[in-house]
């Protein structure tokens, strides 16, 4: 599978010991925000500051999981839920899938 120019670089924030995440604006600018959980290496939480900075101009959401893969955990499909408009980035071990919410449902997309 050829990777976008958007994939590519979201690949290189992928880090093996903590979590990075951020979003993904109109204009294709990639953000990075910091993750304020108390345990980075097990998950993410952002500022509200940076979400109200950020929801209006946001085309999606990305994040990374270290030393695991891809896949959805509980928290990512509850979040994505949250968040319907927007398309979803996961950053894993074995790659990048991006994600969708369609009727009410947490989808791969491609």
């Amino acid at each position: 599978m050829k990777l976008s120019r958007l994939e590519k670089l979201l690949l290189s924030k992928h880090d093996e010991e903590v979590e990075h995440v951020g979003f993904v604006l109109k204009s294709g600018k990639v953000i990075e925000v910091e993750n304020i959980c108390k345990n980075p290496q097990e998950g993410f939480d952002v500022k509200g500051e940076d979400i109200a900075l950020y929801a209006l101009t946001a085309q999606a959401t990305w994040h990374t999981h270290p030393k695991a893969d891809y896949n959805l955990s509980a928290n990512d499909f509850n979040t994505y839920l949250n968040w319907p408009e927007l398309d979803h980035y996961i950053i894993g071990d074995n790659g990048i899938r991006k994600y969708i919410v369609e009727d009410g449902e947490v989808l791969i997309d491609g």
